[in-house]
């Protein structure tokens, strides 16, 4: 499964990565440079290797990004007519 980027079993694109339970997990995570990662939805469990990860940036996230840099602009354009 790796590189996933909705969850097997029930499609959510909600889920994090979980901690390593025991020391069987951390030497497979440092074997193999896997990590496990748990389904917020549905609690599904599974292995993905780290370097093939890479989750969805959502609207909101860039939405708000968006946000910072136009704040950011109208700010600079504040301070600079103001030292003119």
């Amino acid at each position: 499964m790796p590189g996933f980027v909705n969850c097997p079993e029930c499609g959510s694109d909600d889920f994090n990565r979980s901690r390593l339970r025991n020391i069987k997990e951390k030497i497979r995570h440092r074997l193999f440079n896997q990590s496990p990662y748990r389904c917020h939805e549905c609690g599904h469990r599974d292995w993905v290797d780290i370097k093939k990860f890479k989750k969805k940036i959502t609207s909101r996230q860039v939405m708000l990004y968006v946000f910072i840099v136009i704040l950011a602009c109208i700010i600079g354009q504040i301070i600079g007519s103001r030292i003119n």
